[in-house]
């Protein structure tokens, strides 16, 4: 219903307009989840939460995705040209199936949206702030060149609170064949918490 919509290009344009979304919503426990861009909003709209003073997330899950203090390990792709830009983001990710490929009616409708994602990915600056007060889950893949499980450690300097490591086969994209395993890891970090509510 919103495919026409302008889409978001900049991380501090769209967290506020989430958090504005779903604020009065927060009358119950919540976690956040976010894989690859969404774990940058995911953990930017936690940061949100905490400067408006309303309800924290019982638990933040990030996913596929280096620590945000840390430097990229690739450069900016959201400035190329549509071929190289696609080059890109194939090589890197294999982020667009061929059959998507091959249509370029459907491809006309997605270049703008996957070059809003990659310039709000690229362009994305970390401000230090005070860690989080809620546990922090990384999910990584053994063979995600974005985000490798070694970088994933270093989540745990954005909380105060408990964090956890937990990896996976696979590439960038790990979630979509690893969804039963991650779902019950999530389960069990927020059973504890279900239990008190």
């Amino acid at each position: 219903g919103r495919l026409r919509d302008r889409p978001f290009t900049s991380m501090t344009t769209v967290v506020p307009a989430v958090a504005d979304a779903i604020e009065a919503r927060l009358d119950q426990p919540f976690a956040l989840f976010g894989h690859s861009l969404g774990a940058f909003i995911a953990f930017e709209l936690a940061r949100e939460f905490a400067r408006r003073g309303t309800p924290a997330p019982v638990h933040l899950f990030v996913s596929g995705q280096r620590p945000p203090h840390t430097p990229p390990r690739w450069p900016p792709v959201y400035a190329l040209r549509d071929a190289e830009f696609l080059v890109a983001i194939i090589e890197r990710y294999d982020a667009v199936p061929r059959d998507v490929l091959a249509h370029p009616e459907l491809m006309r409708i997605l270049m703008p949206l996957l070059r809003a994602d990659f310039t709000m990915h690229d362009t994305y600056a970390f401000v230090p702030s005070d860690p989080l007060e809620c546990p922090v889950t990384a999910f990584c893949a053994e063979d995600d060149p974005e985000a490798p499980a070694s970088d994933a450690y270093r989540w745990r300097e954005q909380t105060r609170s408990r964090f956890n490591v937990r990896a996976f086969s696979g590439g960038h994209f790990f979630l979509n064949h690893e969804r039963s395993a991650m779902l019950c890891a999530i389960a069990a970090e927020l059973a504890p918490l279900t239990s008190m509510f």
